[in-house]
């Protein structure tokens, strides 16, 4: 949940970054084995331009616009049986987005 905690990726990270960079921004998808670190990666994109705690070594990311003007974030936790149900999802989703 704190981006001081994240270590590494920077390949990873520089891959996601130039897939929402070009002219048509491409999508992207967070796949591994369980416990390789997926939501800790999708963590650090969703706060690392509002942290103001870092370790000393630790660049900040990407500036302050590295995420498009029109960028927003949604998680949603497949494993819920709740979320089998396309209503409840798509709900889940939007209620994030308000």
């Amino acid at each position: 949940m704190h981006p001081y905690q994240f270590f590494g990726r920077e390949s990873l990270l520089n891959q996601i970054y130039w897939a929402w960079h070009k002219t048509v921004p491409e999508s992207i998808a967070i796949i591994g084995a369980e416990r390789s670190g997926k939501t800790s990666l999708l963590n650090y994109l969703n706060r690392i331009t509002q942290a103001t705690q870092l370790r000393p070594d630790q660049p900040k990311g990407w500036p302050d616009d590295w995420l498009p003007s029109h960028f927003q974030v949604a998680f949603m936790d497949c494993l819920d049986a709740n979320m089998s149900r396309p209503e409840t999802l798509v709900a889940d989703v939007l209620q994030q987005f308000i």
